[in-house]
């Protein structure tokens, strides 16, 4: 649900395996996020299939600084890793962790 322009997913859950509809905009919503390149964001600092993130710093804390940072609506690979620059600079322990592991 990261990515750009997937603004819902349908997946089986439960038991029963009944379809479920999950919408993005009640995500970023009920997570008080402000677009989808901040969902991005905090997908990437938190963990993902490609990055552990930083084990300590759990994702209540990312949103916390995810929600301050100012996202650029340039293009895409430019603005989210300028975001993800400036997370950096804001948890001020990067956990060995650089610009060049996302």
């Amino acid at each position: 649900m990261a990515f750009e322009g997937i603004w819902n997913v349908v997946m089986p859950m439960g038991r029963s395996r009944e379809l479920v509809r999950f919408s993005k905009t009640d995500l970023l919503s009920s997570l008080q996020i402000p677009s989808e390149r901040h969902l991005l964001v905090a997908g990437l600092e938190t963990k993902n299939d490609y990055f552990e993130g930083i084990p300590w710093i759990v994702i209540q804390h990312n949103l916390d600084v995810i929600r301050n940072i100012t996202i650029s609506t340039g293009p895409r690979t430019e603005s989210v890793t300028k975001a993800v620059d400036l997370y950096l600079e804001q948890i001020k322990v990067r956990g060995n962790k650089t610009l060049s592991d996302y």
